[in-house]
């Protein structure tokens, strides 16, 4: 019963990552270490927000008591007793440093329940929640727990709280069920370590032109010719591309790739010669492999998904299939083309198409 009334009365401190270790001074402590959590969250960052930070959200999932007063200076109340009260032996006090609405806020406990193993210790830290849209339909939530210091006591405690805020965050991601439709429509996200080997994988398209031809049953020439350039900060790569058959070519496209400051996701923006404007996130599917998820929007309509995976054969070589994300979250493919890396590609690839010989 102990160990349930600990994990109750801590969930709420979990949540805004106030911890520390008892028998420790009263006075605030230094910076000191940070700790994080990050959760993605499969509904949009205003329902987020609205679950952390409203008495209705909070009874949702999180205690059957709260009271929310949202404002700098302002509290967040709870108990985790369905028959306690506010203000009695079992109310959890936070008070409201700082926030930004629907964005982020911070805050340092006041008051934890009677019996809490690091009542004490609460005091010497803080917590600030960022809420972060990764899309229209799902939220990067991140807990940063800021002035832990070093020994024993905070070891002990920073045991505790890394298991319980990974509960507390699985616990409100259950809310959220993942949408299939939609999971075929979302990339997953890699760690930072993981986006820097698909950047490098990216890379392997920088130098000379990547060239592609095919024929239909009834003659007709099909090319493509890309050509994959460093960006001025010799880590991002921009890449130009043309189509075309017998008529000659025309530039179909630009793109961009990155890496995102702060998340680190791999992420692209193309556009076309339509004025159509493509956005996305490149992820690795083993070494050899990369997808583009692809969201293309012009000012017709809501736009169309894609999925465009390329995967090399050889330093020279890769194989590009391109699917469109039907309404019922299937698939269907475009079309598939083998690519290869040539020096200078042959003069077919460059004569222009008549009506566009003055671009």
């Amino acid at each position: 019963m102990l160990a349930r009334n600990l994990m109750l009365s801590s969930l709420l401190v979990l949540v805004f990552s106030l911890a520390a270790s008892p028998g420790l001074a009263q006075s605030p402590a230094p910076l000191g270490r940070t700790l994080e959590w990050t959760v993605e969250i499969n509904a949009p960052i205003s329902k987020v927000w609205e679950m952390w930070t409203t008495e209705e959200g909070i009874k949702t999932w999180m205690t059957p008591v709260a009271e929310v007063d949202l404002r700098v200076g302002g509290t967040i109340r709870t108990n985790y007793n369905p028959s306690g009260t506010i203000g009695d032996e079992g109310t959890i006090v936070h008070r409201i440093l700082s926030l930004e609405p629907g964005r982020m806020i911070s805050m340092r406990t006041e008051k934890s329940p009677a019996g809490f193993p690091h009542a004490r210790a609460i005091e010497q830290a803080w917590g600030i929640t960022y809420f972060d849209p990764i899309d229209e339909h799902r939220t990067r939530v991140r807990l940063v727990s800021a002035g832990w210091g070093s020994g024993p006591e905070w070891d002990a405690a920073e045991t505790f709280f890394q298991a319980g805020n990974e509960w507390t965050l699985n616990k409100l991601k259950a809310l959220f069920p993942e949408d299939e439709k939609r999971a075929a429509q979302t990339p997953p996200v890699e760690s930072q370590s993981q986006a820097k080997e698909t950047l490098a994988r990216v890379r392997r398209l920088v130098g000379g032109e990547w060239i592609a031809q095919r024929q239909s049953p009834e003659g007709a020439v099909f090319r493509v010719r890309n050509v994959c350039t460093n960006g001025p900060d010799g880590q991002s790569v921009i890449t130009r591309g043309w189509l075309g058959g017998d008529e000659g070519m025309f530039e179909h496209a630009s793109t961009q790739i990155w890496r995102e400051p702060g998340s680190g996701e791999v992420r692209f923006q193309n556009i076309n010669e339509q004025g159509h404007i493509a956005r996305g996130t490149i992820v690795s599917a083993g070494d050899e492999t990369i997808i583009w998820h692809w969201h293309a929007r012009t000012d017709n309509g809501p736009g169309r998904h894609y999925r465009v995976t390329m995967t090399f054969t050889g330093p020279d070589a890769y194989d590009m299939k391109i699917e469109h994300i039907e309404e019922d979250g299937s698939f269907s493919t475009m079309i598939e083309m083998p690519f290869t890396r040539v020096e200078s590609s042959p003069e077919a690839f460059h004569r222009p198409a008549p009506e566009r010989a003055d671009h």
